[in-house]
């Protein structure tokens, strides 16, 4: 799930590595659709409920290139305004004013960073996420 703020895009870290960012997303369980598992994947994973985002737009497709065959989707959406979550540790004092990132669960970090970071050797899929934003621009 490609979710992007103010030119920001959302990242969850691999547990006990901060700086191994990715893109929130996971696999869809049985019977549930692409668009259904980003929606549970995207809160499961950071907290925000996709009635926070604007429509999916499917921006990215391809098998990922192991024997398994997988199909990846990759869907793109904007946060509109941060929810007003009092009891939430992302939801900062004024609702214009966002958090740039918080843990769901030790040892996994959630932030929001500069789409070059995704780019960086210290992430585990940063050549995946290269294909994904050569594929955005053209």
């Amino acid at each position: 799930m490609l979710l992007l703020h103010n030119d920001l895009v959302l990242t969850v870290s691999r547990r006990g590595k901060p700086e191994d960012l990715g893109l929130p997303g996971g696999k869809a369980e049985k019977g549930e659709s692409p668009e259904e598992a980003a929606k549970r994947e995207l809160f499961e994973e950071t907290g925000i409920p996709f009635t926070s985002c604007t429509p999916f737009e499917r921006v990215f497709e391809r098998e990922d290139g192991t024997p398994s065959g997988r199909h990846v989707t990759v869907f793109q959406t904007f946060l509109r305004d941060p929810p007003l979550y009092a009891d939430t540790q992302w939801f900062a004092r004024r609702a214009h004013e966002l958090r740039l990132s918080w843990e769901t669960e030790p040892g996994v970090l959630v932030s929001w960073v500069w789409p070059e970071r995704l780019l960086s050797p210290s992430c585990t899929f940063a050549a995946f996420n290269r294909k994904l934003f050569e594929a955005i621009a053209r």
